[in-house]
């Protein structure tokens, strides 16, 4: 999903209430995608290797640490 789009889903995600009405499922690559979920499960070569807020697997999670911290060198912006 390109950036344009993926802003509009997450602000939909956090204004829309019939969006909150249901159960969403997002796949994503950027953290910042995900970063503001109830739950995120951290998935590393098909197995579930993690699962928690952003904040706690940014404290917990050696797996999600790597991704956030290559994608911050990257220059995405992390808003949660």
């Amino acid at each position: 999903m390109d950036f344009k789009t993926d802003a509009a889903l997450r602000e939909a995600l956090k204004t829309d209430d019939q969006v909150n009405q249901g159960v969403t499922v997002i796949v994503a690559q950027r953290v910042s995608t995900v970063a503001n979920a109830d739950l995120i499960l951290v998935i590393d070569g098909g197995r579930i290797v993690g699962q928690g807020t952003h904040d706690e697997l940014k404290e917990t999670n050696k797996t999600y640490q790597e991704i956030l911290e290559s994608q911050l060198r990257k220059g995405d912006v992390i808003d949660a």
